[in-house]
């Protein structure tokens, strides 16, 4: 039957609980869309039997989910309707949300910016370890450095001391910090030792080979101890891309070049195909292109 007297409040939170049919007992359980509502008290419940509200109390408690009548329906009892009255609406502030309760899922994406956190909220607490160092705009994080390998530049320290303004970064073991580099000194960031991956940089790697070899890409800025034929690929090497030969025999040493377009002798103009090097000589292929190279030395 339709609800009798004043509506109830648009400003409460009120809830239609599931119609269900008396039976030859007093207790019933109450459910909202097929799930089990407990509400606050039974005070908070308004129950229409047979078109007559019911006083809470004397005509039915509640425990639980569960409804209680003070005597037995019957088949022919009719429960109109029950409604559960759960208070006004809040407006929702901090003190209405319990410690953890708000998870980052329940926020919109970009909803919280920096007018939200307070000065100083942020410590290293709250970050995840994670450490980014701003040189001059680029910016190098763990991921890019690598993890302690002398190929990938690893800081193994990044330290403040007392109060200077300057950090000193500690790459393998040798110390730079801005006061050595900063300055504008010939003795400005000095190095004892400076490295890439091919070694010492001023110092030219070796690549020992006892019998004939084919050169690779991984030769270039270094000396070949030769001691059979020496043979240059095509297609692997660049313009720019330089390699020293060192005929360390009592006999000369050929280096084949057929497999390049264009092989120059330096100071000629003809294609020479190959070369001779004379024993104990030395010789430099220097890549004009993929495909142009010249050699200079004791050919």
């Amino acid at each position: 039957m339709p609800f009798l007297g004043k509506s109830p409040s648009d400003g409460n939170l009120n809830t239609l609980l599931d119609a269900f049919n008396a039976t030859a007992t007093a207790t019933y359980n109450l459910t909202k869309d097929s799930v089990a509502y407990t509400p606050v008290s039974a005070q908070s419940l308004m129950v229409s039997l047979n078109g007559v509200t019911q006083a809470p109390g004397a005509a039915y408690t509640v425990s639980g989910n569960t409804i209680t009548f003070a005597s037995d329906l019957t088949t022919d009892d009719v429960i109109d309707y029950i409604i559960a009255f759960e208070g006004p609406v809040k407006s929702i502030d901090a003190s209405n949300i319990a410690a953890g309760a708000l998870t980052g899922s329940m926020l919109g994406n970009n909803a919280v910016d920096t007018g939200q956190i307070a000065d100083d909220a942020v410590g290293s607490d709250q970050l995840d370890g994670s450490l980014t160092v701003d040189i001059n705009g680029g910016a190098i994080d763990g991921a890019i450095v690598g993890a302690n390998s002398a190929a990938a530049g690893t800081f193994t320290a990044l330290t403040s001391t007392g109060t200077s303004t300057h950090a000193t970064v500690d790459i393998n073991g040798g110390a730079i910090d801005g006061a050595i580099i900063g300055a504008n000194s010939a003795a400005a960031g000095t190095f004892s030792t400076v490295a890439d991956a091919s070694g010492a940089i001023r110092a030219i790697p070796l690549n020992d080979q006892n019998s004939t070899y084919s050169l690779v890409a991984g030769d270039v800025g270094k000396v070949i101890d030769a001691a059979g034929t020496v043979t240059i690929p095509a297609s692997v090497f660049s313009a720019g891309d330089a390699i020293s030969i060192f005929n360390n025999t009592a006999s000369d040493l050929t280096i084949t070049c057929s497999a390049i377009t264009t092989v120059y002798k330096a100071g000629e103009n003809s294609d020479i195909g190959s070369a001779t090097l004379a024993t104990r000589g030395v010789a430099t292929i220097l890549f004009i292109s993929a495909t142009v190279c010249v050699i200079g030395g004791n050919i």
